[in-house]
C-alpha cells in the first residue's frame, strides 16, 4: 500500500522503542514560531507616519499611476504625511513623472523635487520606489569609472524602511547594481508588475491596520459587558439578587408583595413580615383599633 501504512523493520524491542520515542518527541515539539505581527509588510507601513513615493519609468510602463494615487489616498485618510519625489531625469524626458501623476490627479504641491525633497528622507518612516533604479542608487556616490558616478541621486536608502516595487532587481540602464537591493534589513522586495504589487501594498497595509489580536478583543468584549436585560419587560437584571443591598440576603421582593404589604399598613393590619407577630408599636396599633371602631 502507497498510503496510511509504516514499515518498521527488525528487532521488535528496537522498533518499538523507536516508536515510543518518536511519539514523545513528536509531542513535545513545539510549533514554529510565527512571524512577528510588527514585521510584516504591512505593519510596518501602519506604523508609518512619514512616507515618501519614489516613482520611475517603470511605474510608466506598467502604467500603475491611478494604483499609486490609490494608495497615497489609503495612507492620507489615515492621517499619514505622504510626499513625492520627483528627479528630474525619471523616465523617458524630463517632467514625465509629474505628467503622469497628475493624470491620476495627484496634487502638484505633493511633487517635490530632487533638492527639495532630499534632506527629508532621513526623517520618513517608509520610502516606496515604484519602478525607479538609477535614480535611487546610491553607488553614483562611491562607483568610480561607472556611468552614473557622481550623479545626483535620491537619499532613498536613507529611509528607515523602503519598499521596493520594482519588476526585478536586474541593473537599471546604467548597468550598476543597486547596493539598496542586497540590504539584509530595512528593505522589503515586492517584485513583478506595478499595478499588482501597488495593489498587493495596499491591501497588506489594510489588513495590518485592521487587525486585531484575538486577546485584545476578548478584553474588549469582557470591560464592554453590560447586566442582562429581561426579555419580556427590557428591565436590567443583577447578575446576582443575593448582592442587591436591603435588609438581608435573597432577592429583592416583587411587586405582589410590596402591594400586599402597602394594603396591609393602610388597613391598620401591620404585622411581622414572619407572620408570627405585631410589628407595630402600641400607639400605632391603637390608632388601627380607633379607625375600626370608627
Amino acid at each position: 500500500r502507497k498510503e496510511g501504512v509504516t514499515l518498521m523493520l527488525g528487532d521488535a524491542k528496537k522498533t518499538v522503542d523507536e516508536l515510543c520515542a518518536a511519539y514523545a518527541a513528536a509531542k513535545n515539539a513545539k510549533p514554529a514560531a510565527a512571524p512577528a505581527q510588527e514585521n510584516t509588510t504591512g505593519a510596518i507601513l501602519a506604523k508609518a507616519k512619514k512616507v515618501i513615493i519614489v516613482p520611475g519609468y517603470g511605474m510608466a510602463l506598467a502604467q500603475a499611476q491611478h494604483q499609486v494615487k490609490k494608495l497615497a489616498d489609503t495612507l492620507e485618510a489615515d492621517g499619514i504625511d505622504v510626499e513625492f519625489a520627483i528627479h528630474p531625469v525619471a523616465g523617458r524626458m524630463p517632467g514625465h513623472m509629474n505628467v503622469l501623476l497628475a493624470e491620476a490627479d495627484v496634487p502638484y504641491e505633493k511633487l517635490h523635487e530632487m533638492e527639495e525633497i532630499n534632506p527629508r528622507f532621513a526623517d520618513c518612516d517608509a520610502a516606496i520606489v515604484i519602478g525607479a533604479n538609477d535614480v535611487t542608487n546610491p553607488a553614483a556616490n562611491t562607483a568610480e569609472g561607472t556611468p552614473i558616478y557622481g550623479m545626483p541621486v535620491l537619499d532613498v536608502e536613507k529611509a528607515r524602511h523602503i519598499f521596493i516595487c520594482n519588476y526585478d532587481l536586474k541593473p537599471g540602464y546604467a548597468g550598476v547594481e543597486n547596493p539598496i537591493y542586497t540590504r539584509k534589513e530595512g528593505v522589503t522586495l515586492m517584485l513583478g508588475d506595478a499595478k499588482k504589487t501597488v495593489d498587493e501594498l495596499c491591501a497588506a497595509y489594510a489588513a495590518a491596520k485592521n487587525a486585531k489580536p484575538a486577546a485584545a478583543r476578548r478584553s474588549g468584549a469582557r470591560q464592554g459587558r453590560r447586566p442582562r436585560r429581561d426579555s419580556a419587560r427590557g428591565e436590567a437584571r443583577d447578575p446576582d439578587p443575593r448582592l442587591r443591598h436591603g435588609p438581608g440576603p435573597g432577592p429583592a421582593p416583587g411587586q405582589a408583595a410590596l402591594r400586599e404589604a402597602e394594603g396591609q399598613r393602610r388597613g391598620g393590619r401591620v404585622r411581622h413580615p414572619s407572620g408570627r407577630g405585631p410589628y407595630a408599636r402600641s400607639h400605632e396599633r391603637a390608632a388601627g383599633r380607633g379607625r375600626r371602631s370608627l
